[in-house]
């Protein structure tokens, strides 16, 4: 993949050293949304207030890609954007404006989908001795029922034998080379079999050609192709190319060969010939449905068309980041998103050198300068690896901890309650997620595990102890661990562990024998001995085998977390749907606000750069959508009316399937809370684009179960009967007393949620990290998934409001720009106090009174110069009439704990006027909420020993949590 040979001519190396990000905008790049579009908004960007435009994957991708994670050609960029000059003039318009561009790179996978990937076309093409086969991580071993050196490759819509008889593969010249056509694949042939294709020309073909030294040049090209290895075979087959280009009735000749090969449907006798041509290719084409457990190279995830790559071999890095390496020399990219780390065989590795080539590139940029993000997802309690050379993760763990903080734990009980009598059985996430990890490793890793299995067999084999251990016994140790594991992945790099990745280890095994107790404990035994490598008799071989194996089980590790989890368990369990986030915990209800002070220090401290996400391309809803569910936590006896009066009223919409009513409760309850999450505020009647995103959303949750249907076995009779359901919901001929109701319910709901949506904004902007905005969602986006969160963004509505934000805040905070004003004043202020908020202390600020469990306030502060931010949550029983925010006197006798200012505080979002300093420092939020239920105050305050502030109840130390913390 030769690099892009224009980036010499940007011009020398930008040598300037880049600001730490104030904040990030992320947009979706796409043949619909280029770079010329990115351009033109650029100056909008600016204006809003952030400092780095955040792209999705801009090189070159498969044709036609909406995403740009399936990239052929790292060394090239996307024509299908604009390419590189397209790329110029974005960077150009960026600069003028002072804005940075973050670039979204993908080193663990390539796309393959129409022969478009060259790598991948040589391998096709060469089997084990292309010069690319070590590129990607493809078992040639790995089916034994298979003849050395197949690749097993699973595009084809039925199986093999029935598309060969209806006439879906052909033989075909394309650019005068021999293909094999499957729809819009164009599959290059073995240069060993191009004789068998060609066969022998009859001497009279002589007579028609131009040269007739043709035929006997073409005759020593086909007796050379069996044995000529892959570059002299590749000369003889870019000699024959030229042979037809330049001689029509040798192109004729072939083609009727070509014809006589394909065969006729109907006739199965003709297929025999292509068969066995077939027979003789490097690879095998299978049904797509076998890819789970036939599959042999690794791909991304269950992906068939995202091949892996080995980017921890030095070739294979160098020659897919020489292109980014240019871009950075350039000062066209200022910091990187690394996507899907787990994936890598070894995350640390990769990063080191990645920070090398970003150093060597920048003429020494530091992370501060040129950040590196990663795509982590963090579980409870897990830490993203000190020793990795990063600014931090792209936000999932902040977005975990500002949703927790915004959900009243006080409902649990109640909607825990609700749920199961509602929709039946035990509501543990636990086992749901157990179940979903089991059944995604006997299906679509069931290939992965095989192999994996197998080796484990063979390192069982070689020792004694273990040796009468079967493979049935080893792989079902592997899927239950795999299915118990807590996290998505260690990190044992060296030979030995740590202590979290043994603790972790351990963890998983204790789990697997208390879930499946009958499991030979054996067998269990001898998997955690090779992963944490327990032993010192290993001899150099043996030890080497099982750090090839751990690597193996850690890169499918999170696969299986991600399946298993996000895209299943996820649209199983249906408490409360807003917690069903990627890196969140549905079993933990909320978080105490204790917990989420701690993990923003620990933050200030150890990752203060790292993104703040609250809406992604990934996420399973968007920020607002999730923020008004939470309000149902607060208000779980009003739901609960809601919801049982809504299954009255539509129960005569359910249909019977096998004598079982669809959808069940389950699916029922899921969709009266999607329902409430995105109903837009004020609609009366869904409009046609409403009811289509719902019913688009409603086949994908259901495929996601994998119960009652699936991607891979789609019940249609069952999807359309949950289509109708939810279409009659959506009639307001049959459904308006459940719409009328529905209507009034979000009424009740969304003020409130407005709120939560505001807070989270605020805590993202002003808390440690970089707040990171996902396209569009400046205003009110009541969103789903993927697709439902890539939708186009009408900048042309932002820019209007923008540009005609009033001074002061809006009178209704719901208002289509009330969230933009505030997201325009926060990054003002950012911008203002960066040095304060990119690196200052967080201390966590006392709140008393009746309602101090509805102010999470905090400070920060660097040398003396302090911010304090007040903020509202669980606010549902403060709202005034018709919603109004609660203001003023509501907030009764609650007020926040301030340090000692020197000379008062300042309000820094200009709205309540300046505050005195007091000495007892309890500032009222009658006070501090007259205008807005928000509080944002600036000043200098005393002096500040290690451990906490001077003067706080006479003493040095921070207090003990008080009150609302």
């Amino acid at each position: 993949m030769a690099a892009e040979t224009q980036v010499a001519r940007h011009g020398g190396s930008d040598s300037r050293r880049y600001a730490p990000p104030v904040a990030t905008y992320r947009v979706q790049l796409h043949a619909g949304f280029g770079f010329g579009d990115a351009r033109r908004l650029v100056p909008y960007f600016a204006a809003l207030g952030v400092s780095h435009l955040y792209c999705s994957p801009f090189f070159a991708a498969a044709p036609g890609s909406t995403h740009g994670y399936d990239v052929v050609n790292h060394n090239q960029v996307n024509q299908e954007l604009g390419g590189l000059a397209g790329l110029y003039e974005l960077s150009e318009a960026l600069r003028a404006h002072d804005l940075g561009l973050i670039a979204d790179i993908v080193p663990n996978h390539v796309g393959l989908a129409s022969g478009a990937n060259p790598w991948w076309r040589d391998v096709l093409r060469h089997g084990p001795a292309s010069r690319y086969a070590p590129s990607f991580d493809i078992n040639w071993e790995a089916q034994p029922h298979l003849p050395s050196g197949k690749l097993v490759y699973p595009i084809l819509g039925q199986p093999f034998g029935a598309a060969l008889e209806a006439g879906e593969l052909r033989l075909d010249l394309a650019d005068d080379d021999l293909v094999l056509r499957y729809y819009d694949h164009a599959l290059p042939l073995a240069p060993a079999t191009y004789p068998d294709v060609v066969g022998l020309p009859p001497p009279d073909l002589r007579a028609r050609l131009r040269d007739p030294a043709a035929l006997a040049a073409l005759a020593g090209v086909l007796d050379a192709l069996p044995a000529a290895p892959p570059e002299q075979a590749d000369r003889l087959v870019e000699r024959f190319r030229g042979l037809l280009a330049s001689e029509p009735a040798l192109a004729d000749y072939v083609r009727g060969r070509l014809d006589a090969l394909n065969g006729r449907p109907g006739d199965s006798a003709s297929f025999d010939a292509l068969d066995a041509l077939l027979a003789a290719q490097h690879y095998r084409l299978a049904s797509w449905r076998v890819s789970g457990e036939e599959v042999n190279y690794r791909r991304f995830f269950d992906i068939n068309d995202l091949a892996a790559i080995r980017v921890e071999r030095e070739d294979v890095f160098a020659e897919t980041h020489r292109l980014l390496g240019d871009l950075i020399a350039r000062g066209v990219v200022t910091g990187v998103r690394v996507d899907h780390i787990d994936g890598l065989y070894d995350p640390a590795g990769y990063l080191r050198r990645l920070r090398r080539l970003l150093r060597e590139a920048s003429a020494g940029l530091t992370d501060r300068e040129l950040p590196i993000y990663v795509e982590k997802i963090l579980e409870a309690g897990e830490e993203l690896p000190a020793d990795w050379p990063v600014a931090g993760t792209t936000g999932y763990d902040f977005l975990s901890h500002a949703d927790g903080l915004l959900v009243d734990r006080t409902g649990s009980r109640e909607l825990t309650l609700l749920y199961e009598r509602f929709a039946g059985g035990p509501a543990r996430l636990a086992d749901i997620a157990y179940a979903a990890k089991r059944q995604v490793t006997r299906t679509a890793f069931a290939g992965d595990v095989a192999v994996l299995a197998a080796e484990l067999y063979r390192l069982a084999q070689r020792e004694r102890r273990w040796r009468d251990l079967t493979l049935r016994q080893l792989r079902q140790a592997l899927e239950t661990t795999l299915a118990c594991f807590p996290v998505y992945r260690t990190y044992i790099a060296g030979e030995q562990a740590g202590a979290p990745d043994s603790a972790i280890v351990e963890r998983a095994m204790a789990e697997a024998r208390r879930r499946e107790p009958g499991l030979a404990g054996g067998a269990l035994d001898f998997l955690a001995a090779v992963l944490l490598l327990a032993g010192d008799d290993l001899d150099p071989d043996e030890r080497e085998r099982r750090l090839q194996f751990r690597r193996r089980f850690q890169q499918l590790s999170g696969p299986v977390m991600a399946k298993g989890v996000e895209d299943t368990a996820f649209f199983r369990y249906g408490r409360l749907l807003s917690l069903n986030e990627v890196g969140g915990d549905p079993a933990a209800f909320g978080l105490p606000v204790k917990e989420v002070h701690r993990w923003l220090a620990a933050r200030a401290r150890d990752w203060p750069r790292a993104l703040s996400a609250t809406s992604t391309h990934d996420t399973k809803r968007g920020e607002d959508t999730r923020a008004r569910l939470h309000v149902l936590s607060e208000m779980p006896r009003p739901w609960r009316v809601e919801v049982r009066a809504w299954a009255r009223l539509n129960r005569r919409f359910r249909a019977t399937l096998h004598g079982e009513p669809v959808p069940d409760a389950a699916v029922e309850y899921h969709l009266y809370q999607t329902l409430v999450g995105t109903w837009p505020a004020g609609m009366v009647a869904p409009d046609d684009d409403y009811r289509a995103r719902l019913g688009e959303y409603l086949t994908k949750a259901l495929r996601e179960m994998k119960l009652a249907t699936s991607w891979t076995d789609p019940d249609e009779p069952y999807e359309a009967a949950c289509q109708e359901f939810l279409a009659a919901l959506l009639d307001p001929a049959r459904s308006a007393e459940f719409l009328a109701r529905l209507a009034a319910f979000v009424a009740r709901v969304a003020p409130a949620g407005a709120l939560n949506s505001l807070a989270a904004l605020t805590l993202k902007a002003l808390a440690p990290g970089c707040p990171d905005f996902y396209q569009g969602t400046e205003l009110w986006v009541l969103t789903l998934t993927d697709p439902d969160n890539r939708r186009p963004v009408d900048y042309a509505r932002r820019e209007a409001l923008l540009a005609a934000l009033p001074a002061g805040p809006p009178a209704d905070l719901a208002a289509p720009g009330a969230k933009l004003w505030f997201t325009h004043r926060l990054l003002a202020l950012r911008a203002r106090r960066r040095d304060l908020l990119d690196g200052g202390d967080y201390r966590p600020l006392p709140t008393r009174g009746r309602h101090a469990r509805s102010v999470f306030a905090f400070a920060r502060q660097r040398g003396d110069a302090c911010l304090v931010v007040a903020l509202p949550r669980l606010t549902a029983r403060l709202l005034g009439p018709d919603g109004a925010p609660p203001l003023g006197d509501r907030w009764a006798d609650t007020a926040v704990e301030l340090p000692r200012a020197v000379g008062g505080w300042h309000d820094e979002l200009d709205i309540a006027g300046d505050l005195p300093g007091a000495p007892a420092r309890l500032a009222p939020c009658r006070d501090l909420f007259a205008a807005l239920p928000f509080a944002v105050l600036s000043g200098k305050v005393t002096a500040r020993r290690a451990g906490g502030w001077i003067g706080r109840a006479g003493s040095s130390r921070n207090p003990p949590p008080r009150g609302g913390t």
